[in-house]
Order: C-alpha cells, then sequence, then structure tokens
C-alpha cells in the first residue's frame, strides 16, 4: 500500500466509519453480535487517534456519489422492514430507490462535468421526491408495526388528545413483562408534544418522521452552502442521509431518533453561525426530548464558553434552560411525581437487555455481569469532562472539536449502556457524517469549496 493510499484511507477514515455502521446496522439492527462490537469499538479507537492528526487530502466530490449509488442499490434490494402487510407499496420503495440508483451512476460518471449540472439538479430534485414518496410508502407498507415505540407513542396521542395525562396511563405491553418493566410513557414532552398532532391529523405518529427527515435535509443543504461547498456537493450529502442502508427500518420502528437528529442539526446550524441563542433553543428542545442529551448540554456550553464569554456562555444556559422548561412545565404541574417517576426514576430501574448491541449486554448476556451504577456513571461522564477540558485549554476550539467529542461521548455510552440498539447507532451515523461535513472543509479551506455561480437552482 502506498503513502497516498494509506494517507487517502486516514483523510476518509470518518466516512469509511459511517460506512461500517451501515454494514453493522443492515446486519444486527442493533441486535448483540460480538464481531460487530469489535468493529465498532476498533472503528471509534481510530477515529479518536485520527481526529488529531492534522492530516491534508484533496477531497473528491466522487466521495458521497459512490456511497450514494451503493445505498441506494442496497435499499433497491431490500429496504429492510420487519412488520410488510402491503407488498405493492414495498416493491414501490425498491422502485423508487432504483431510480435514485440510476440518477446516482449518472450522477457519478457527470457530477464534475459543468455542462451536465441543470440534469444534476433535476436528477437531485427527483431524487429527494422519490425519498419522500418512500418514507410514505413505508408507513403504507408497514401500518401496524410490532413494537413497544410505535403502541405507546400512538396511545400517548390518544390520552393527551382525550385530556389525560399521558405518563400516569396504562399501556398495551406488548412484551407481556419480558423485559422486566411496566409499558409506560417513558419519552419526554418533547417528543410527545412533536408526534401527538400528526397521529390526530394522519392517524400515525411516523408521519411526524417524514415530515422532520425532509426538514434535516432541507437544513443539512442550508449549512453545507453555509460551509462554503458547491450546490451539488451541499445537495450530496442530505441524500448520502437519507438513503442511510436503514432508514425506513428506523421509520417503521418509529424510534424517536429522527427528531432528535432534526434539533441536532438546527443547533449546529444556528452554531455555525454564532447565533448562539438560537442555538440555546435548539438546546433545550433537545434536552426536552431525551434524556441522554446531558452529555450534548455540557459540551456545548463549553464550546460557547470559549467562542464567546462567561456571560455568553451564561445567556446561552439560560435560555437553554427556560425553552426546556416550557416544555416541562405543563407536565410537572399536572402530576410531578408521576412524570419523574415514569420517565426518570423508572428509567434508571432498568435491568440490561441481554440482546442489544452494547458491551454491557455482551457482559450480562455471556456472564450475568452487571455494571455497577457508579462504574457506568463514572465511564459516561470520563469522555464528557475531557471533552470539556479540551475544548477549554485549546487555543482555538471549533465545531470540528466539538462534534468529536459529542461522537465519542455517546459512542462510550451507547457502547456500555445497558441497552443500545439500532436507533442509538443510527444518531452516531448522522453525528459522524456532520462531522465529516465540518472536518473536510476545516481542512481544505473555502477555496476548494467555491459555490458554481452558473447553478442557481435551489433544493
Amino acid at each position: 500500500m502506498n503513502n497516498s493510499i494509506k494517507l487517502n484511507i486516514k483523510f476518509y477514515f470518518p466516512l469509511i466509519f459511517f460506512c461500517l455502521l451501515a454494514y453493522s446496522l443492515r446486519r444486527t439492527h442493533g441486535f448483540i453480535k460480538t464481531s460487530h462490537l469489535i468493529y465498532l469499538s476498533t472503528a471509534l479507537v481510530v477515529f479518536t487517534l485520527l481526529h488529531f492528526k492534522n492530516i491534508k487530502y484533496s477531497f473528491n466530490e466522487k466521495i458521497t456519489p459512490i456511497l450514494t449509488s451503493i445505498f441506494s442499490l442496497i435499499l433497491s434490494l431490500k429496504p429492510d422492514l420487519f412488520y410488510p402487510t402491503n407488498q405493492y407499496a414495498l416493491l414501490g420503495i425498491q422502485l423508487c430507490s432504483g431510480i435514485i440508483f440510476t440518477g446516482s451512476i449518472y450522477t457519478l460518471l457527470f457530477f464534475s462535468n459543468i455542462k451536465k449540472r441543470l440534469i444534476l439538479n433535476r436528477i437531485f430534485s427527483i431524487s429527494f421526491i422519490l425519498i419522500a414518496m418512500s418514507y410514505i410508502l413505508t408507513i403504507v407498507s408497514s401500518s401496524n408495526p410490532i413494537t413497544d415505540v410505535f403502541v405507546v407513542t400512538m396511545e400517548g396521542a390518544d390520552f393527551l388528545k382525550q385530556g389525560l395525562n399521558p405518563y400516569i396511563q396504562s399501556y398495551t405491553d406488548i412484551f407481556k413483562g419480558r423485559y422486566g418493566y411496566v409499558a409506560g410513557y417513558v419519552y419526554w414532552p418533547g417528543v410527545l408534544l412533536s408526534l401527538s398532532p400528526f397521529k390526530w391529523i394522519f392517524g400515525d405518529v411516523r408521519y411526524s418522521y417524514i415530515f422532520f427527515q425532509l426538514l434535516t435535509l432541507l437544513i443539512l443543504y442550508r449549512l453545507s452552502l453555509k460551509l462554503g461547498y458547491s450546490r451539488l456537493q451541499a445537495k450530496s450529502f442530505p441524500l448520502l442521509w437519507s438513503l442511510f442502508p436503514v432508514t425506513f427500518f428506523v421509520l417503521e420502528q418509529t424510534w424517536t431518533e429522527n427528531l432528535i437528529i432534526l434539533q441536532l442539526c438546527i443547533l449546529f446550524f444556528f452554531l455555525n453561525l454564532k447565533k448562539f441563542s438560537y442555538a440555546a433553543i435548539a438546546l433545550g428542545l433537545l434536552c426536552a426530548t431525551k434524556q441522554y442529551n446531558i452529555f450534548l448540554a455540557i459540551l456545548s456550553f463549553f464550546y460557547v464558553y470559549k467562542n464567546s464569554s462567561l456571560l455568553g456562555a451564561a445567556k446561552y444556559t439560560l435560555i437553554a434552560i427556560t425553552s426546556s422548561l416550557l416544555v416541562f412545565l405543563p407536565f410537572l404541574i399536572w402530576d410531578y411525581d408521576s412524570f419523574l417517576q415514569t420517565t426518570l426514576l423508572d428509567v434508571l430501574k432498568y435491568q440490561p437487555r441481554g440482546d442489544s448491541l452494547s458491551w454491557y449486554s455482551w457482559l450480562f448476556f455471556h456472564y450475568k455481569v452487571k455494571i455497577p451504577g457508579y462504574l457506568t456513571g463514572i465511564i459516561y461522564f470520563t469522555p464528557t469532562v475531557l471533552g470539556a477540558i479540551y475544548l477549554m485549554k485549546k487555543a482555538h476550539s471549533s465545531i470540528t472539536d466539538l462534534l468529536f467529542f459529542i461522537v465519542i461521548n455517546y459512542c462510550i455510552v451507547f457502547l456500555f449502556g445497558k441497552q443500545a440498539f439500532c436507533n442509538y447507532y443510527y444518531l452516531i451515523a448522522f453525528m459522524i457524517l456532520l462531522y465529516s461535513i465540518f472536518r473536510f472543509k476545516d481542512f481544505l479551506g473555502t477555496q476548494n469549496f467555491k459555490s458554481d455561480s452558473t447553478d442557481i437552482s435551489g433544493l
């Protein structure tokens, strides 16, 4: 292997990590498999080491069309739904993915041809329309998935519509107590308030995720433009994400990560613009949506402090807390004790799952070992503390540095968590893609990403 190839692999390793996650999740769907735990853990170590190396290389814009072609081909062969009941809708998903694959091949061949820009822009537009159709067909194909998240979020929306507190109701337990906990609305109000209107209007909470995903693609495109990427390259990143090989599976399962990913995208859009007040609102919503976003909150505080001032960081924190409390407050007033019991205390008492893709699950499955709570806390917060120190000590802390420690922190939390399924690593995959977008820009500079002035079309 010559030095050029070695350098190439090092430079593009974040995208290699991204693809390894795609491969692992397609093979395991987030269920325990020793070899894939080793793959992901090794990739995390390499990812960590390479972040601190000043690797410069010429970015090839054909990388994303290559990955898009592979991903769309995989989805056209098998959309990967667990509970399809409408085969015609399933075939429709495959047809849409197949057409996108054909367009991706054409894009790959003519990406650098300025004369083909108008055609390529139309191909991107058609691809995004087909993606939206595929998401709708996913819900049509799998209209009643047998998952706890689907059942609880659907029933919770109904309870809220009836004026009943969703946090004190009894829910259908599809697992019949198999995992040692009672079915309940364990999700924080950010999820309840975001999903419920879509259940009331469209009859299925998953239509909210389609809306969130399409907004994510738009914001990711706008963010890439702000970073200086050409319009075609800026469209390549959201198209690549929309075709991540478990995207239809995650939607079918009703996992909440598509909402979190949208909020995360908004957060970094405003952090990049140094509009910290707007970023703080996004952070507040993130913290009102999922319990594990406390790590993100801590790390982003130190980034804002380093890039503004103590007063600026204090204002950022105050706005985040206020926006979060506005979401929490109605339910805290409604029934404070039940809310805390259902969404926090009961969750902390969960027993480890022996079937998820984490080292904790692996130890529990093979040896019935339980990691003590205090040790788990140390494992979880060690990368948070190290990240905060690094962001404070470094002369110029960048968004890439912040994203790096967020990826590391969440990888550690999930790899050593009581349970970590496909949706957890799906979130990490998006974080790594976001990291890659900022990392390539950090290394290559704006002069290599000048927008094509002849390309005036939008998304």
